[in-house]
């Protein structure tokens, strides 16, 4: 379909679905775009496991210097800095673990953004179905409370509004009505005349024909991005990456240049002078490696997002005050 959904009238949206304003689909006809469409489901994911978020934590090369670091310490007895260099790599992996074991979770309960049941009009009757089983093309009926179980096009409705900070952010209602919107690129936020899986009907009442379910709904594709971004490097995991590369570098050169430079002035004679070279050697090329790197990038993120979090909660309270 080369129109979006919400630019037609509701007569138009029924017609293509080939559905009825009033009967609604049969049930065999429901049956039969089941098994065209699918369920009404997201794409599920294989469940990472604990270890293997955990163990994410560790592939970082900053992370695989800070253990070489903290490893050459201990050898030679340089006992209180291992100690300082282990404490920053076990607080920072624990951070990135949480942090991600959070997202994960919010990831499922996406997947659960979706009621049991959906009320339908089929043939006329109005009755209730399992909201996985909804299909494009099907009547429903919606009232205060009801969570949105598919994408659909509002073809009638009365004082009807929904709660779309699930999908856009936007804390206050949004007023919905049936009539078309002429411009094709109003974003999804602005489309008055549609109504989204996972959001809620906070007033009114009203019906909807479902025009998208499961992947295919604006939801699905949310999810279906957070799954792929999952796999991917921020661009600061990238430039970490390349400053890590850099620091390898850096200190094998420390370290080569040191150890010549000592046998150079003659500090190498005996072994007990090559064993202080190399520990001096060891301690600059350790002294180049910012320990604190991944930490201070872990903490400066969670305050970015403690900053974007609160500021979003003050943008709600002034809007609530506003409509008080």
């Amino acid at each position: 379909m080369s129109e979006p959904w919400f630019t037609l009238a509701s007569e138009q949206v029924v017609g293509r679905l080939e559905s009825d304003p009033d009967q609604g689909l049969t049930e065999s006809e429901a049956e039969a775009r089941l098994r065209r469409y699918g369920p009404n489901a997201l794409e599920e994911t294989a469940p990472v496991s604990r270890t293997t978020l955990l163990l994410r934590q560790l592939k970082s090369l900053i992370v695989a210097l800070l253990a070489g670091a903290a490893i050459m310490s201990l050898f030679f007895r340089n006992y209180l800095e291992a100690v300082a260099i282990l404490g920053v790599l076990v607080f920072n992996t624990l951070i990135g673990f949480f942090a991600e074991l959070r997202a994960h979770r919010s990831m499922e309960a996406l997947r659960r953004l979706v009621q049991v049941v959906a009320k339908v009009i089929r043939g006329g009757e109005l009755t209730e179905v399992p909201a996985h089983d909804l299909v494009p093309g099907d009547l429903l009926s919606l009232e205060a409370g009801d969570l949105v179980s598919a994408d659909a096009r509002v073809i009638a409705g009365s004082g009807l509004a929904t709660d779309e900070s699930s999908l856009t952010g936007e804390s206050a209602p949004v007023d919905k009505s049936s009539g078309p919107i002429s411009d094709p690129e109003r974003v999804l936020a602005e489309r008055s005349n549609m109504l989204y899986r996972g959001t809620t009907v906070v007033r009114g009442s009203g019906q909807a024909v479902v025009v998208a379910t499961g992947a295919r709904s604006e939801l699905g594709q949310v999810a279906r991005l957070v799954g792929e971004a999952a796999g991917r490097e921020t661009p600061l995991q990238r430039r970490l990456e390349a400053l890590g590369r850099s620091l390898v570098w850096i200190t094998l050169g420390v370290a080569v240049v040191v150890v010549a430079a000592g046998i150079w002035t003659g500090k190498a004679e005996d072994t007990e002078g090559l064993i202080e070279l190399v520990e001096t050697a060891v301690a600059l090329a350790v002294a180049a490696i910012p320990e604190g790197l991944p930490i201070v990038a872990t903490i400066a993120l969670a305050v970015g997002l403690r900053e974007m979090a609160l500021g979003a909660q003050d943008v709600a309270i002034d809007e609530l005050v506003d409509q008080l």
